[in-house]
């Protein structure tokens, strides 16, 4: 029954770039810029929340912006999703056959047992965001670390917040950091995220490695990874989610 599951998923094609979604990410555009002093206008400014696409800053970092909505999706099984998916190289597979290769949690000690919530954990992924396999760990911090107000969650309809830096395996560790904000809607939920592309790099570095290109093909892979993810979660989770239902550990 699972491994059925697990090979009709890998069956799905993969989404396409949408034209509209293209179109926003073909060139630099003028969305606003978040730092970690104004985080929480990704909570309370709903016109921030919509922005799709990105920028060159000042020093040289690529600013990203995203917002998915996916009508198929609930707070739960994106909890469930970033919990589970780590546990087995297949599962990260599965999200994006073809550009996902392995991945390793360091903290797989959370991962044992019944499902209790994502807790801060550190994943060695390996993929492919166009130009070959790239080796990157992946740290997820709680969101206060990066400037967010939990009291903010409740009325502005914020299920949960997922926070990371992002860096090189043995070399510059946390070189650029990502959020994706979760808000729940009337029909599923909206993914509003941001990623910082080589935000602790030296400017001269940057210069070298990042560019527009990198900004788009980063994009195009956030895009195609999280619609296929609208399409494969919910069998998933409903598969899954009676061996690993979550459990009551208090506030």
């Amino acid at each position: 029954m699972v491994e059925n599951v697990i090979d009709q998923m890998f069956e799905i094609p993969l989404p396409k770039l949408s034209k509209e979604i293209r179109q926003k990410i073909n060139k630099a555009s003028d969305i606003t810029t978040i730092s970690k002093s104004n985080i929480n206008q990704l909570i309370l400014n709903e016109d921030v929340q919509n922005e799709t696409g990105y920028k060159c800053l000042d020093d040289g970092t690529y600013l990203l912006s995203m917002t998915l909505n996916f009508p198929n999706l609930t707070v739960d099984m994106i909890e469930w999703w970033f919990w589970w998916y780590s546990q087995s190289s297949t599962y990260y597979r599965l999200w994006y056959p073809g550009y996902h290769s392995s991945i390793i949690n360091l903290d797989d000690k959370l991962y044992k047992g019944k499902f209790h919530g994502f807790e801060p954990c550190t994943h060695h992924v390996t993929e492919d965001f166009g130009k070959g396999n790239v080796t990157l760990a992946i740290k997820f911090q709680n969101p206060w670390i990066f400037g967010f107000d939990k009291t903010l969650f409740k009325d502005n309809n914020i299920g949960t917040v997922f926070c990371a830096t992002i860096g090189t395996i043995g070399g510059v560790i946390g070189h650029s950091k990502m959020v994706h904000v979760i808000k729940e809607k009337d029909e599923g939920i909206q993914i509003i995220s941001r990623f910082w592309i080589g935000d602790n790099i030296p400017r001269l570095i940057k210069r070298r490695l990042l560019n527009e290109d990198t900004a788009y093909l980063i994009s195009k892979h956030y895009f195609i990874e999280y619609t296929r993810l609208n399409e494969i979660l919910p069998p998933l989770y409903d598969t899954y989610r009676e061996k690993f239902y979550k459990i009551d550990i208090g506030e």
